[in-house]
């Protein structure tokens, strides 16, 4: 069975990249959401034949509904920021994946999860820094498996392009082990007290990598620099994923 998908914020960039992978995978589109942009939604909408779409712009959702008018088997419209709430929380989809920016999207994203709903989030990385360039430090998930350490590594990459290969990365389990639920609190920690104390620790216990595994990953002795913007990865069982930044605190 195809799976379902609501897509809050489907006509920006990351929307649209987001279609073409619902597209290419064949899963239905159960709602969209967009802010003020008509066009383009309605060329989604003839595409994909959502149940619910939402405009948050009251101007935009006008225009809209005058669009949609006397068309067979119209969605419904919603509106306004409760609208994208409302949509959030309708039963129906497996999955609300939520690419709306910054605080716009937040209200939506605890309205999922209150829900029920599994909750993915898709957005810029520059939203929260300005260039790949910027991060100075990764504490990886790093538990020393092949996949895990291969695929984050490819990640990495992926993420933060040519500066993958200067950044500094290291695995604080190769010194407490894998804490399981706690793991994610206990690295974020490190990633405060690397920016308070400018210190990066060793990966402690590794001596070399394999062919693929060739980034900095702090083998041998640990780092005393400046730490601007440190980020953490935890990665779950049955693909529950997250990254979370922290950067230095500066005065205006």
């Amino acid at each position: 069975m195809s799976k379902k998908i609501t897509l809050l914020g489907s006509t920006g960039s990351i929307g649209t990249q987001s279609l073409d992978v619902i597209r290419a995978q064949g899963y239905e589109v159960f709602g969209l959401s967009a802010h003020s942009h008509v066009e383009k939604i309605l060329e989604q909408i003839e595409e994909f034949h959502p149940r619910y779409v939402c405009m948050t712009d009251p101007d935009a959702a006008a225009r809209l509904d005058a669009a949609l008018a006397g068309r067979a088997n119209a969605p419904r419209l919603l509106t306004g920021p409760e609208g994208l709430k409302e949509l959030a929380a309708m039963d129906g989809p497996d999955v609300v994946l939520n690419s709306v920016v910054g605080i716009a999207g937040l209200g939506a994203s605890l309205t999922a999860i209150e829900s029920g709903h599994d909750l993915a989030l898709a957005n810029k990385i520059e939203a929260f820094y300005k260039k790949p360039e910027d991060i100075d430090y990764i504490n990886a998930h790093g538990t020393a498996t092949h996949h895990n350490d291969l695929f984050e590594t490819k990640a990495i990459k992926l993420a933060l392009r040519d500066h993958a290969y200067k950044v500094k990365i290291n695995s604080t389990k190769s010194m407490v082990g894998h804490l399981l639920g706690a793991a994610g609190a206990v690295e974020f920690i490190v990633c405060v007290k690397s920016i308070l104390d400018g210190f990066i620790h060793q990966t402690v216990g590794t001596t070399e990598t394999e062919e693929e595994l060739d980034l900095n990953y702090m083998i041998g002795a640990p780092a005393e620099q400046e730490v601007r913007y440190a980020m953490s990865n935890s990665l779950g069982f049955g693909g529950h994923n997250g990254t979370l930044l922290v950067k230095k605190y500066e005065e205006e």
